[in-house]
């Protein structure tokens, strides 16, 4: 967890109740919970997203599909010069 041992963990809890105070405590733990999980979540997700791009990309023959696609579509190859000479 971070590197952070019991002792240290201790000296972290001791001064967040000086600083907050008793009362501020339990309502702060809980924020910082939920933005944690909310953050844990959405890197989860990004995680996700990243390794289905990079499946995506490993995929012999997917540029190809995509140009085809894109050709059948009745748009141009992203090579070709798109000018009409005037």
């Amino acid at each position: 967890m971070f590197g952070i041992g019991l002792p240290e963990l201790i000296l972290i809890m001791a001064l967040a109740l000086i600083v907050v105070g008793p009362d501020k405590l339990p309502g702060l733990a809980r924020t910082m919970a939920k933005h944690l999980n909310e953050l844990k979540k959405t890197t989860n997700a990004l995680k996700e997203n990243f390794q289905e791009e990079m499946i995506d990309q490993e995929r012999p023959g997917k540029k190809k599909d995509d140009e085809e696609a894109r050709i059948t579509a009745g748009r141009s190859h992203p090579d070709s010069d798109n000018t009409t000479g005037s």
